[in-house]
């Protein structure tokens, strides 16, 4: 330990470390770190890593987290630029962007469009956050000072009366006071935050072929095979699904039946007395109902909001179509056990049943085996008791898969005696 850090240490008092550690925070104007979090919970053990690059114009947000029960791991990077928002799923290789209000700083901006900032960087970001969290901390009895290599560094052990803490260690850089470590220990939980700076700066990099969506997937942990077969049966149509670039698709359950057909970035969908076309660019709807058109420029991902604004619905299959999403994937995810549950022929075609059953669920897929997709889908609800609450199914049928299909679906003329409107606006946000 140097004289001068030595000196330091006599005059520093844990009060002031605190005070001290928040003003140089508070005069970092280019912020590059790195934090890695560590926590447990009733055994349970994570480690995330969130990579920070921030300027007063600039902000970058990495986070990184192992698999979760339920879930898989995600990679996941947001950019604020002005009032653009951006952000990057590497996992499901999808991104999405989009204008915010023009409000406050950076930090500001993505707070707003995530709703919430992780509790690590809001601390190292937010001021407030950094002050609301040092206050608790001084406020606890019973700090020591002392050096360590590079830090300085104050612990603490003993209960705090009325509070689930036992052990508690905070570091801050020996030279320019920047916390380096939080470390806080409670009967059956603990946490920890190791917070690095420099280094390279954390980028913003989609790939190429990304997918462009509204919302982020967020990837269930994958579901139980009963057998090999079973396995093989269900990845066959998820291939099959994921290769479906055009086509022709008429869906029907207890409700409606509804036409849709899709190729490049046009899309059509029609049901009873309500019809709306895509085109990539413009959005035109006809609600034969009311006896109104509306017509007028849209992004894609607005669409479904919009339909619904003029008393129209949006059909799952649709939805696919629009996010980019792969048909039926969403349908089997973690706690479902899948089984082959028999085989049967309709019309001399083959099918394959594929079963998927969590407790208070079930799920049937009717699978043919010429094009390996499901032409009907039951789901079955149970109560706590395993009776039947309900129970629905869809029926598929495909017309004209991946080829081209004929210029007039994507064509949606005006009819006669029809009040033309334009499109309402859609708020991206609240």
């Amino acid at each position: 330990m140097t004289a001068a850090i030595a000196t330091l240490l006599v005059l520093q008092t844990p009060t002031s470390l605190f005070d001290t550690s928040a003003r140089a925070h508070g005069q970092v104007r280019e912020l590059s770190a790195s934090i890695v979090l560590s926590g447990a919970t009733q055994g349970q053990k994570a480690v995330s890593t969130i990579r920070l690059y921030s300027t007063p114009t600039v902000l970058v947000m990495r986070i990184q987290e192992p698999p979760r029960p339920n879930l898989e791991r995600t990679d996941r990077t947001y950019r604020v630029s002005g009032i653009r928002f951006e952000g990057y799923d590497a996992i499901a290789n999808e991104r999405l962007g989009r204008d915010l209000p023009n409000m406050g700083t950076p930090v500001d901006k993505m707070t707003f469009a995530l709703g919430a900032l992780e509790e690590a960087p809001a601390v190292l970001l937010v001021p407030g956050r950094m002050k609301k969290l040092f206050e608790g901390l001084k406020a606890m009895p019973g700090w020591q000072t002392s050096p360590g290599p590079g830090v300085l560094k104050l612990t603490r052990k003993g209960a705090v009366k009325g509070q689930n803490l036992g052990e508690a260690r905070v570091l801050f850089g020996a030279k320019d006071r920047l916390l380096r470590e939080l470390l806080m220990k409670g009967r059956g939980a603990e946490l920890n935050w190791k917070i690095t700076y420099g280094g390279a700066k954390v980028g913003f990099g989609p790939t190429a072929d990304a997918r462009r969506v509204s919302a982020f997937t967020v990837a269930e942990a994958p579901a139980r095979y009963a057998t090999a077969e079973a396995r093989q049966v269900y990845d066959r149509m998820v291939r099959a699904a994921s290769g479906i670039r055009s086509g022709t698709v008429l869906v029907r359950d207890q409700e409606a039946s509804v036409r849709l057909a899709f190729q490049g970035r046009s899309v059509r969908e029609g049901r009873s007395g309500f019809v709306w076309v895509f085109d990539g660019t413009s959005l035109f709807v006809h609600n034969s109902i009311t006896k109104r058109f509306y017509r007028g420029k849209a992004r894609r991902s607005d669409v479904i909001d919009i339909v619904a604004k003029l008393g129209g619905r949006v059909d799952v299959w649709s939805r696919y179509v629009l996010l980019r999403r792969v048909p039926f994937k969403d349908i089997v995810g973690s706690g479902d056990t899948v089984s082959v549950g028999g085989s049967m022929s309709i019309g001399g075609v083959p099918r394959t049943i594929l079963r998927a059953v969590r407790p208070r669920k079930r799920v049937s897929f009717s699978i043919r085996t010429d094009n390996r997709l499901p032409d009907s889908i039951q789901i079955e609800l149970l109560d706590i008791d395993s009776r039947l609450l309900s129970s629905s199914k869809r029926t598929y049928e495909y017309l004209r898969l991946n080829q081209q299909q004929p210029a007039e679906e994507f064509r949606l003329p005006v009819p006669k005696g029809t009040r033309v409107q334009s499109l309402p606006e859609i708020k991206i946000f609240g």
